[in-house]
């Protein structure tokens, strides 16, 4: 059999029933969708291939509970934001990007208000950056965990609406809502300093 060629249909049962072949081709398919969350989501291509490598065991391993409510493709992509988290977790580096822009981005659910062009630079800012960035991680760290990811996918991570509802399987208005709680809480967790 040419498993390459095979469509999902026809390797998912195979790969139940425990072929590993199949189940390989299957993850081949995927692996450029996952691994392109992953490193969005973290920034560090050596935590990225860990993470899909944790997602492709945990997919193996629960392959036989697999209902088939989604595509195989929908199933592993939620597997691998949810192995991603607990790498970023465990290493607690969730800092990637311009703070600056976060804080500016927290008026609105489509997109950042302001730039990070239109922010000046110069050498005295990396301070106020620093300091930036800590408050606005403190803030990250009092939202609840339903909030705290929205937010890390969306503002920290710069996914979009419609990736982060593949994602998590929320709908798109279900996302939109809880982006604009979650920076509504940040704004409050930052203490009006946005």
């Amino acid at each position: 059999m040419n498993y390459g060629a095979a469509s999902e249909d026809v390797l998912l049962p195979l790969a139940r029933e425990g072929d590993q072949k199949a189940f390989g081709a299957l993850l081949e398919a995927n692996y450029p969708r996952l691994f392109g969350l992953s490193i969005r989501m973290c920034g560090d291509e050596q935590l990225a291939k860990d993470a899909v490598q944790d997602a492709s065991l945990a997919a193996w391993r629960h392959l036989p509970g697999f209902r088939g409510g989604s595509t195989f493709g929908t199933w592993i992509y939620r597997i691998t934001l949810n192995a991603t988290l607990r790498r970023m977790r465990k290493r607690r580096e969730q800092p990637v990007g311009d703070s600056l822009e976060l804080i500016a981005g927290l008026s609105t659910v489509e997109g950042p208000g302001v730039t990070k062009s239109e922010w000046p630079v110069r050498a005295d800012d990396a301070l106020e950056r620093q300091q930036i960035r800590r408050s606005v991680m403190r803030a990250l760290e009092t939202l609840p965990p339903k909030y705290s990811e929205i937010f890390r996918l969306r503002d920290v991570r710069g996914m979009s609406l419609r990736e982060i509802s593949e994602a998590t399987g929320l709908s798109i208005p279900a996302v939109k809502t809880r982006v604009h709680r979650a920076r509504k809480r940040m704004r409050v967790a930052l203490g009006g300093r946005v």
